[in-house]
């Protein structure tokens, strides 16, 4: 991923959310499918993961730190969200990735297919399910601005039209430090176009 070859100039930070969704992503997966792997081995894994995703040249020194300590404050986070979910790996990353569409028909009959990937779904109990969508920031200052609403917005909306409703919607910011957001119907009804 590397733009030494092409000659073009990379931003900072332009790759840091994606490898950050990779190696979380890949990581729960693997959680999920191989519970018995043991708390205290996930930093390692985690660092494993960023050493096959992130190429050697591809992050300043800065930015490879940044997301390792991303990286630790998600492990963090994850040990206490394990907690609320009884140690039950297969509830805490119920869905992880998940691609997600519905079409919104507009009044003059035409159709839009609205699309989005959900960072993770939590099944809290039978019938509550928690939506998370998960930001690397650089700014600890940031909150939930109206485009990561709308977003959210859309995510419910798209599982509404298949039948679930999240009763719990969280953006969870590491930056390197975490901080979770939680959302209520009302900011997501504000969003509404």
């Amino acid at each position: 991923m590397s733009n030494k070859a092409s000659g073009t100039i990379k931003q900072p930070d332009s790759n840091l959310g994606a490898y950050f969704h990779k190696i979380i992503a890949d990581f729960s997966k693997e959680a999920k499918e191989h519970p018995f792997i043991h708390q205290h081995q996930w930093p390692r894994r985690f660092q494993e993961l960023m050493r096959g995703i992130v190429a050697n040249d591809d992050l300043t020194n800065e930015e490879r730190k940044f997301l390792e300590d991303a990286l630790n404050a998600f492990y963090n986070y994850l040990l206490e969200e394990l907690t609320r979910f009884a140690n039950r790996l297969d509830h805490l990353f119920w869905e992880i990735e998940k691609d997600i569409h519905a079409y919104y028909d507009r009044k003059d009959s035409i159709k839009i297919k609205i699309i989005g990937r959900i960072d993770r779904l939590s099944k809290m109990t039978a019938n509550a399910i928690e939506l998370v969508d998960y930001k690397i920031l650089r700014d600890e200052s940031s909150t939930a601005n109206q485009k990561d609403k709308l977003q959210l917005a859309l995510y419910t909306w798209i599982l509404k039209q298949s039948g679930l409703e999240p009763t719990r919607i969280s953006i969870a910011s590491f930056c390197p430090n975490r901080k979770v957001i939680e959302l209520n119907k009302n900011e997501l009804e504000s969003c509404k176009c």
